[in-house]
């Protein structure tokens, strides 16, 4: 996906479709039908939360919603789910 810079500000609300291209070509490369991508943004949405990750409906589409943040915000959310994910085990 590929968004003007202005866009990728902390926090700003990304929607992408998902009968959209960028979507199409995701499933494709995984491998996955549009249904089975939208059971992974749901199944994503449960374990990660919907600050993280939202699926949403708007007039009739189905996107999946993400706000944008800074690489060293998503390394560290990253980081902080294998740190727990560690002590748990």
């Amino acid at each position: 996906m590929s968004r003007p810079s202005a866009d990728l500000r902390e926090g700003v609300l990304q929607d992408i479709a998902i009968g959209s291209a960028p979507m199409t070509r995701a499933g494709a490369m995984l491998g996955r039908s549009r249904e089975a991508l939208l059971d992974l943004a749901a199944a994503s949405e449960r374990e990660l939360g919907p600050e993280v990750l939202r699926l949403r409906t708007l007039a009739g589409e189905r996107y999946v919603s993400l706000p944008s943040a800074a690489a060293a915000t998503w390394a560290r959310r990253f980081y902080d789910r294998v740190g727990a994910a560690r002590e748990a085990a």
